[in-house]
């Protein structure tokens, strides 16, 4: 079978599986790319074709372009899924994929927003018109939530209610995030002006946030740009990479600090595993973990 003809099929059932728009578009970028390769190294063309060494071979290449671990283990996964399909389908009888481990990644280490930071972010938007309090607004929604840009592109007005939104994230997969008194008043101050723009317009939006068109805003770049600028005119620290996963970054360590349960942070951000959540702890020093045990620790003999 060619593996072009797979790759059509396995799209095709991605489409069906009902997957996000975004995981099919990125998994037939890579694996067309994967296939490109194949031809041009090793003039396969077929899936009973594909060996272990011209995956090595591909995984070596990736290291020489300078493709970080964790960009080259994304890319397996999305091939091995393929080729599991293939199996399923019983196109070939089992899974070249399966003999290839991942890459070791590096612990990710990042630089974060501080307090002051956030702080300052905050105030470049006033409250004086529907933009300045809706960038507000996505601000503090991204500090309070920790929720992603594409959760946040795709909430819809139904979902927000008075102490929590309902998420649909990764997988399709629905949870519920709790949202603090001071969020909620910001929201209320938006949604005044929302309805009021859509009445002028005589127009109607599902989708909490809009473009200004009053249409469902397709990609991130605008969002995007947004953060950056208010990082900004802020004065952030230029080693904070100014972008709404470094808020989601932010909410995520900050929880920690303040005594969330890793399990309940997790569920928060909508994690399929708490071993993702994990990575976050690398952040808190010895220090705050020492002090947050001493004033935490309940001792079983003192309850004897």
């Amino acid at each position: 079978m060619l593996l072009n003809d797979l790759l059509q099929e396995y799209i095709l059932e991605c489409k069906i599986r009902n997957y996000t728009t975004n995981t099919i578009r990125n998994n037939e970028t890579h694996s067309n790319a994967f296939l490109r390769y194949l031809k041009n190294e090793f003039d396969v063309v077929e899936i009973e074709q594909v060996k272990k060494q011209h995956i090595q071979q591909y995984i070596l290449n990736e290291k020489e372009k300078g493709n970080k671990a964790r960009t080259i283990n994304t890319k397996i996964k999305i091939y091995r899924l393929i080729f599991k399909y293939a199996v399923e389908e019983k196109y070939i009888s089992y899974n070249v994929f399966d003999s290839i481990n991942l890459l070791k990644q590096e612990k990710a280490k990042f630089s974060i927003f501080s307090d002051d930071e956030i702080k300052r972010m905050l105030k470049v938007h006033d409250e004086r018109n529907l933009k300045n309090i809706r960038n507000k607004l996505i601000i503090s929604l991204f500090v309070d939530c920790g929720i992603r840009l594409s959760e946040l592109r795709n909430l819809k007005i139904e979902n927000v209610q008075d102490e929590s939104i309902k998420i649909l994230g990764k997988g399709r997969k629905w949870r519920v995030v709790p949202i603090s008194l001071k969020t909620r008043k910001l929201m209320l101050k938006y949604e005044r002006m929302r309805e009021a723009l859509l009445q002028k317009r005589k127009m109607e939006c599902d989708y909490y946030f809009f473009t200004y068109e009053v249409k469902h805003i397709q990609d991130n770049s605008t969002t995007q740009k947004m953060i950056y600028d208010t990082a900004k005119q802020a004065n952030v620290r230029s080693i904070v990479r100014a972008s709404p996963h470094s808020l989601r970054h932010y909410y995520a360590i900050k929880s920690l600090e303040l005594g969330t349960p890793i399990h309940v942070l997790s569920r928060n951000l909508g994690h399929s595993s708490i071993k993702t959540t994990e990575i976050y702890l690398q952040q808190i020093t010895s220090e705050q973990i020492e002090r947050e045990a001493i004033q935490k620790t309940k001792s079983p003999l003192s309850f004897l």
